[in-house]
């Protein structure tokens, strides 16, 4: 995966991105993925399957 950006236009500030940690992310308005909410996930069929870590 290439680093570069595909849009010459980008307002994100990369380096200040780069330099956040874990502990820095806002996580709030995300719920925790528990136990319950994944025996509650729906697979989605027609993808190929990935071979290995490098193809996702």
């Amino acid at each position: 995966m290439s680093n570069e950006s595909i849009s010459s236009n980008s307002q994100t500030d990369w380096q200040w991105l780069d330099a956040m940690s874990d502990e820095d992310i806002d996580l709030s308005d995300c719920p925790e993925m528990t136990p319950e909410l994944f025996a509650k996930a729906t697979v989605k069929l027609g993808l190929p399957a990935a071979k290995n870590a490098s193809d996702l």
